[in-house]
């Protein structure tokens, strides 16, 4: 992002004889709703900032250089007091692994962002993930059940709190301990205090929300694998217990390999 903020102040430099005044405005997304933002106001022929006015969606709040929006970054961005036909501002936006391009103008001096998230967004793959986790701890039980419920509860109990730290890469690791659980059957005090478990596990993925993934298909997949497996797990079928128990123990790994990749891009994001 540094990178495009000197290229930008560069090229304003080179184009002083032309009247060009570009602008960036740089967005990363680091989980849903949690931004890092780069705004350089277009700079006119004597070097001087523009006075241009930033509009975030609905939802949206800056403070600093960073962006929060309770339902997602998505809606109408616009800049105010954008004028004459050099002015522009090169935005651009990376989450889910991608990164997207526009350009501002005086004659477009807004553009829309995507529509609000879908149910995926709002529960979360991690969520997600989660819940297959402790069902491959617990099976289809009333222990399930009440570490599902103690889950929920907790996530919305929290859910309108913000704290800025590795949260992403702490939810991310909590189903990476909820799979490893899962491969034995030992008496834990996860297995024994279910609610408390589940309760534990929603707030820290409350206080995350939920990070959205890079590669949102191929994850859904590897979970709906998972589901799957527990699934066969759970029915006599073929030969019987070593079927299920391989089934069990390959949903466990697979998980478990999520877990571990949503972990490595947390940490490496820092």
């Amino acid at each position: 992002m540094r990178l495009a903020v000197v290229i930008v102040l560069l090229v304003a430099g080179t184009a002083y004889a032309h009247d060009l005044r570009p602008g960036i405005l740089a967005f990363v997304e680091d989980s849903p709703g949690d931004l890092r933002m780069r705004f350089v106001p277009p700079i006119d022929a004597r070097g001087e900032a523009s006075e241009v006015a930033l509009v975030l969606p609905d939802g949206c709040t800056r403070k600093g250089d960073r962006v929060r929006c309770k339902n997602g970054f998505g809606g109408t961005l616009a800049v105010g007091g954008m004028r004459g036909h050099a002015m522009k501002i090169y935005v651009s936006l990376e989450r889910d692994g991608t990164r997207h391009d526009w350009v501002i103008t005086s004659e477009s001096p807004r553009l829309e962002l995507g529509t609000a998230p879908g149910i995926t967004d709002r529960i979360g793959i991690a969520a997600l993930a989660l819940l297959v986790g402790l069902l491959l701890v617990f099976g289809p039980s009333m222990r399930f059940v009440m570490s599902v419920v103690a889950f929920f509860v907790a996530e919305a109990l929290v859910g309108f709190v913000r704290i800025d730290g590795p949260l992403a890469a702490l939810a991310a690791a909590s189903v990476l301990l909820v799979a490893r659980e899962a491969t034995h059957d030992r008496v834990t005090a996860m297995r024994r205090w279910p609610w408390l478990a589940g309760a534990l596990f929603g707030a820290v993925h409350g206080l995350a929300f939920s990070p959205r993934p890079v590669y949102l298909f191929a994850q859904l997949a590897v979970i709906g694998v998972v589901a799957a497996l527990v699934a066969l797990s759970d029915r006599s079928i073929g030969e019987g217990r070593i079927i299920r128990l391989r089934a069990h123990r390959a949903a466990c790994y697979a998980l478990g390999a999520l877990a571990a990749y949503r972990l490595i891009v947390h940490l490496a994001s820092g």
